[in-house]
């Protein structure tokens, strides 16, 4: 009987690529989405900063009753 020695092979195995690449998808994930969330929160700010100015507008209108920046007409 031959006595072989074993070569010892190095490296990973399918599942072990497997769970590093799910794992990274997660992360990846998690901070698009929390990117997604910064950025809905920036626009509802922008949003209810400017109600004070659609509301002024709005009184402006009433009063006046036409809108800012168009002429009468001359007669």
């Amino acid at each position: 009987m031959e006595h072989r020695k074993l070569a010892r092979q190095s490296g990973f195995t399918l599942v072990e690529i497997a769970i590093v690449l799910v794992i990274i998808g997660l992360l990846l994930g998690g901070v698009l989405k929390g990117q997604e969330l910064i950025e809905n929160s920036r626009i509802k700010g922008i949003v209810s900063d400017m109600k004070p100015v659609q509301g002024a507008y709005n009184g402006y209108l009433t009063v006046i009753s036409r809108f800012q920046g168009t002429r009468r007409r001359q007669p």
